[in-house]
């Protein structure tokens, strides 16, 4: 094929890419000199000479030739804004000089009830020497942030006109240094906001909390010769149930020999005596787990530990496998949201507890929900993507084409409600706050691009909207499968647990119908060995209590076994408390 080139020069320039039906814009200040070269498959601009200065490229249609169903339907491609005379690309022109090179998320927990959210934009203008105006910076808003955008904010232009269509949905313009957000908080604690008015399923429940507060830890786990991901849904466990016993009237004296083994378990992961140690990383700033090559019987790594034989911490395919990636900072929101909330649910039982190992507690806490940019030791908010709107679960292991990711969102809505937990056991109501908003920002995040309830939808096609639950969220790809399986009921399972009084802020009556008949008509095998069918009687109960009671008054108490890979974080009082307080 021969090769084609073009020699230009100026501030802006366009072109369009066939095979991709994209026009794009690149905007130069100051001016540059280009030479354009076509040849196939490659396409290069490439600069006549060296060059000082700042390029700027836009990507200013989408469906150039409509080729692209996705991209195409409706007006979501960039073609046309009617308020403005010139188009989307009058506009592009008129604030491409406005660039945004970082922000600020600023937040106001005064009004109680709901937090004010501010994106504040860092914004230099490239062409202000000139004597140029002073512009402010053309962003686009994903959907979950429109319907909370302060109705003070004038920024919207376009007649709310979507210029692109993306795999997150469409996007429409918004003009201005400052979006100004409102957020309502949810305020649900240790309880469900319901009592149990049912006198036989009160009864049903406090015979489970009895049988249940005979369980114990699996013996691994007892000393902490384990992975830390399943040490904290056991822990969580424990305080769930001793929370629902307190819910139903049992008294705390009945509880205390359970509570100490909570403590126990709980004590060896932040007190440095777990056999797979939690260590502080300095390269990265966080606490990761050392790992443990696991033998049996009895319990034991044989690796040595910290601070030279830790295979988690290898840097390599290998090592990044341990403790679901741990010690390469995958899951840890996941792994950490377990344990705060297991710390939390101690501490409101023991309060001088706290006092001793508060900041141990405090170290996971500032991990994975650090408020604080100048912290020195942890990075501020690891896991939340402000503008995506959700939290990324995935850590440095490597590099992937498609981005970050992140599988369970309710995992991650679970840690967010842990740390507003520990909040409120310590008395601390920034860190309660800060939990409450967090949990409110990845429920939307959830509801938006997670939960898919009805068809037609507004952020996916079809295709796709069909089997109503998003598995894994990337960057730039949405699969319905998760990491450890492609079965219709893993998906749904994996964004369902754990289920707690927070949950009836995340598993909405709209959804649950859906994804509760898919489950159902593919849960067999596993999905009740492993227990993952106790999540699926719980999401039935969202829109029929009865439905949901008789599925879950017979389960085997096997379900709830910490070998269980679904149900070891559940039990028969959380599950039967859940049902009979649904509205």
């Amino acid at each position: 094929m021969p090769t084609y080139s073009l020699y230009l020069q100026g501030e802006i320039f366009e072109f369009s890419l066939l095979q991709f039906d994209e026009t794009w814009r690149v905007y130069a200040y100051p001016a540059i000199s280009l030479t354009c070269t076509a040849s196939n498959p490659p396409m290069a601009l490439m600069g006549s000479e060296s060059y000082t200065g700042t390029l700027r490229v836009a990507l200013s249609n989408n469906c150039t030739y409509g080729q692209n169903t996705h991209h195409c339907q409706g007006d979501g491609h960039g073609g046309y804004v009617a308020s403005h005379p010139k188009g989307y690309g009058g506009l592009l022109n008129k604030h491409a000089s406005a660039m945004v090179y970082g922000g600020d998320v600023q937040y106001d927990f005064s009004k109680g009830s709901s937090a004010a959210l501010n994106f504040k934009w860092k914004v230099k203008q490239l062409n202000s020497l000139n004597g140029a105006e002073v512009v402010s910076p053309l962003m686009l808003t994903m959907p979950h942030q429109r319907d909370v955008l302060d109705s003070t904010f004038n920024g919207a232009v376009g007649n709310n006109a979507a210029i692109h269509k993306s795999i997150h949905g469409t996007q429409q313009l918004a003009v201005g240094d400052v979006w100004p957000m409102i957020i309502d908080l949810p305020d649900i604690a240790w309880h469900a906001p319901r009592k149990v008015l049912d006198a036989s399923m009160l009864q049903a429940i406090k015979e489970a909390v009895i049988t249940d507060l005979k369980w114990e830890l699996p013996w691994n786990y007892q000393t902490g010769t384990g992975d830390p991901y399943n040490a904290g849904k056991m822990l969580a466990k424990m305080a769930n149930i001793a929370l629902v016993g307190e819910a139903v009237g049992i008294p705390l004296k009945k509880m205390t020999r359970f509570l100490d083994g909570l403590a126990s378990g709980l004590e060896y992961w932040i007190n440095g005596t777990s056999r797979n140690t939690l260590v502080y990383d300095e390269s990265w700033g966080g606490v990761v787990s050392c790992g443990c090559k696991y033998a049996y019987p009895p319990p034991r790594c044989l690796n040595s530990g910290p601070p030279n034989d830790c295979p988690a911490l290898n840097g390599d395919p290998v090592g990044n496998g341990f403790d679901f990636g741990n010690g390469a900072y995958n899951d840890h929101h996941f792994h950490y949201g377990y344990l705060t909330y297991a710390a939390a649910g101690l501490a409101h039982f023991r309060p001088s507890w706290s006092s001793k190992w508060g900041p141990a507690v405090l170290s996971l806490v500032r991990d994975i929900a650090n408020p604080n940019g100048n912290d020195k030791y942890f990075p501020k908010f690891r896991h939340m993507d402000w503008y995506a709107g959700h939290s990324w679960a995935g850590g440095v292991a490597m590099a992937y084409l498609n981005g970050r990711n992140q599988e369970s969102v309710s995992e991650a809505f679970n840690a967010w409600y842990g740390v507003s937990l520990w909040g409120r056991a310590i008395g601390d109501n920034k860190i309660r706050d800060t939990g409450r908003l967090l949990a409110a920002i990845e429920a939307r995040g959830a509801h938006t691009y997670w939960q898919i309830p009805s068809i037609p939808n507004d952020i996916y096609p079809t295709t796709f909207a069909k089997h109503h639950t998003a598995g894994i969220i990337w960057s730039n790809l949405i699969q319905y499968q998760t990491w450890f399986g492609m079965l219709q009921w893993e998906v749904q399972g994996i964004q369902t647990l754990p289920v707690t009084p927070a949950s009836e802020l995340l598993l909405n009556a709209s959804w649950t119908r859906v994804a509760a008949e898919t489950f159902e008509s593919t849960c067999s095998g596993t999905c009740n060995t492993d227990g993952w069918i106790t999540f699926l009687c719980m999401l039935k109960a969202v829109n029929n209590k009865e439905e949901g009671w008789k599925c879950a008054e017979n389960l085997p108490s096997t379900v709830y076994s910490g070998q269980a890979a679904g149900g070891n974080g559940n039990s028969r009082s959380n599950t039967l408390y859940w049902i009979a307080t649904r509205p």
